[in-house]
């Protein structure tokens, strides 16, 4: 079969043949079994699209489900920040060479999100410093290790390569997490509590791979190499606390226009005070004219 086109989903697709039908079938009939290598399989039967067109008629299966879903942000309020969009704010940040340059200074440092919600942001931050994606494939399952034509052993294989590579100045960093909201900062400790169970698995997974058998991992080791910690508060109260200690702020800024209440609820804010501090104008000229 080809590749079948899927709205931000990966999708196994095959044209209408008897075997193609017996293929989706069975990937939904052993949905809830036992996956490859006795993984846990997918609870849910995969999504089935059908499209005619003319005489031809394409069957796509959705293999891999919604990939955007890391699976340990439960807990979430008003209009969250999309995980896959929170990873590209990291990436894109210059966090990684900031906490390299405070690794070769002796220096530690903070990294605070004053709005941090649910704390989206910060858990993609960590898994990015931990080296694996809270999306990772030893951490979730998928509807594709339930289809017959899955090769289980070729994919062990390859998961066996992924071994998490923690950053070597991760111990330096503590992430900072804070909301005015107390509702907010439940959220973000209950799915920063999922998160590190999660990626216990990982490492796991990781550690049973190059493990004798029958040797037991052992589970001494299993705290975080950084400080993690979510607290209510204003940024104007919580910035009082970072005086002199290096700080990056990595935040999804409220909407203009709104403001965040204390329950955690958005309104309207009075727009009667919205005059900038500073005057701001643009004008047509050339350099040498403006400077006059």
């Amino acid at each position: 079969g080809g590749g079948g086109a899927g709205a931000g989903e990966g999708e196994a697709s095959a044209a209408s043949t008897p075997s193609a039908s017996s293929g989706a079938g069975g990937g939904r009939s052993a949905a809830g079994g036992s996956g490859a290598g006795g993984r846990r399989s997918y609870a849910e039967p995969p999504d089935v699209r059908v499209q005619l067109k003319y005489d031809e008629c394409q069957v796509s299966v959705a293999a891999t489900g919604l990939l955007h879903r890391r699976g340990y942000r439960k807990a979430t309020g008003d209009a969250p920040l999309r995980e896959t969009l929170a990873a590209a704010c990291v990436l894109s940040s210059p966090l990684l060479r900031r906490l390299t340059v405070a690794e070769h200074s002796n220096e530690d440092l903070i990294l605070w999100d004053p709005f941090c919600g649910s704390g989206g942001l910060l858990l993609e931050a960590l898994g990015v410093l931990l080296g694996i994606a809270p999306g990772s494939p030893k951490a979730r399952s998928f509807p594709f290790l339930d289809f017959p034509s899955h090769a289980g052993g070729a994919y062990e294989e390859v998961l066996s390569e992924l071994e998490p590579t923690p950053h070597p100045a991760l111990p330096r960093l503590r992430l900072l997490g804070s909301d005015i909201s107390a509702e907010q900062v439940e959220r973000a400790q209950r799915n920063f509590h999922r998160f590190e169970r999660r990626s216990r698995s990982v490492g796991d997974a990781a550690a049973a791979d190059g493990a004798a058998p029958g040797e037991e991992r052992d589970h001494r080791d299993d705290a975080l190499p950084c400080a993690v910690d979510f607290q209510q508060g204003s940024p104007a109260r919580v910035v009082q606390s970072l005086a002199g200690r290096p700080t990056m702020i990595l935040t999804n800024v409220p909407a203009l226009g709104q403001s965040v209440s204390a329950r955690g609820r958005i309104r309207e804010r009075d727009h009667r005070d919205d005059a900038l501090p500073c005057a701001v104008d643009f004008q047509q000229g050339s350099p040498a004219r403006v400077v006059q």
